[in-house]
């Protein structure tokens, strides 16, 4: 043991103490302490490696009760075996750091106003939860499944992503999938039946097209157009709020392949168009972004159209070079070169799937 000592009215030390916890004779039954003693009362204390049989980990304490640990990657409050990598063997207090929700903050809960809030999807932002049975009904679709009517509540909001296309099937020039669109609608919930049909369009595969997602007959969102691959290949058109985006198609000699149509409604809720072979998809605001062409004569930029709401489109390869797909503030991102599309509705980068689609009921 080694000790330090401030001398003043009290005793007070600051000991290094090497501890055998457990029978044995090597470093996994043994740690060391390093604690601080005033007269005859042991205070605060770090424990480098734990009691229990690994010797490895940091545990804190006062006394002789060990009241933190971190081990493995775990933090434990009251526990001296976390399960998990938070465990805590007591009352949480939780507050309101100000934090937006977004991508970045999902899965956060926050208490503020006397209410708790959930952020589980960055469109809808923080939700309320709601405690004994009062406040919205939120059901969140994944996969296709059956929507059932809350038994209170006077508005429903219906919100839905198509389905991202999958690009070219190519490493060196398989152009981006288009993004899938979203829409929403607000309807009085008494007009809606006590359950209704929901489809969650499904991500295209390489060179295949995304579904379309629905709620009932109340509303559709359309999937984005899948790319293509050959030396010049336009991308898939981002879907609509109308219509699906079209399939990007193959190039003819020196001709670039047309990049899929997003259907025309008015500005901003037709899917972005597909990019031609040497070009970056179309941007959106409802609808899908376009997937970027592909090619394999020269290292154009052929990113992924970006998207406000709906699905990112995906990036296209040129002549082997990587491009990034286009970005989505509530949407899924684009996938990348070769990287699949971000749920909800991200549009696959070359030779990638896209996304699934989603759609959300919240009822008031």
């Amino acid at each position: 043991m080694v000790t330090i000592r401030q001398q003043n009215t009290n005793r007070d030390y600051l000991n290094v103490i090497h501890r055998r916890y457990a029978a044995g004779s090597d470093w996994t039954s043994s740690n060391y302490r390093l604690q601080r003693r005033v007269d005859v009362t042991n205070m605060g204390f770090i424990d480098f490696g734990l009691d229990g049989g690994s010797g490895t980990g940091l545990g804190f304490g006062s006394g002789a009760s060990t009241t933190m640990v971190l081990s493995s990657g775990k933090l434990g409050i009251g526990t001296t075996a976390p399960a998990t990598a938070a465990d805590i063997s007591g009352t949480l207090r939780i507050a309101d750091g100000g934090e937006a929700c977004s991508a970045s903050t999902l899965g956060s809960i926050k208490y503020t106003g006397g209410k708790f809030y959930l952020c589980r999807n960055a469109a809808t932002g923080w939700e309320e939860l709601t405690l004994g049975g009062t406040g919205a009904d939120v059901q969140i679709f994944t996969a296709s499944g059956t929507w059932t009517k809350p038994a209170t509540g006077n508005m429903t909001k219906i919100e839905c992503w198509g389905a991202g296309g999958g690009g070219g099937a190519s490493t060196k020039d398989g152009s981006g999938g288009g993004g899938g669109a979203y829409f929403y609608r607000s309807i009085p919930t008494a007009q809606l039946g006590a359950t209704e049909t929901v489809t969650i369009g499904v991500g295209g595969a390489v060179e295949t097209a995304g579904g379309n997602s629905s709620f009932g007959t109340w509303l559709t969102v359309y999937g984005g157009g899948h790319g293509a691959a050959a030396q010049q290949a336009g991308g898939g058109g981002g879907g609509g709020v109308l219509s699906a985006g079209g399939n990007g198609t193959t190039g003819t000699g020196s001709t670039p392949g047309a990049g899929g149509d997003g259907p025309v409604v008015s500005t901003g809720y037709a899917g972005g168009t597909g990019g031609g072979a040497s070009s970056v998809g179309s941007p959106s605001f409802y609808g899908g972004g376009g997937g970027g062409g592909g090619n394999s004569i020269s290292n154009y930029d052929n990113s992924g159209g970006a998207s406000f709401y709906g699905g990112g489109g995906g990036g296209g390869w040129a002549n082997s070079h990587s491009k990034a797909g286009g970005a989505s503030t509530y949407g899924g991102a684009g996938g990348d070169s070769s990287v699949a599309g971000s749920v909800p509705g991200g549009g696959g980068g070359g030779n990638a799937a896209g996304a699934d689609g989603e759609c959300i009921i919240t009822t008031f």
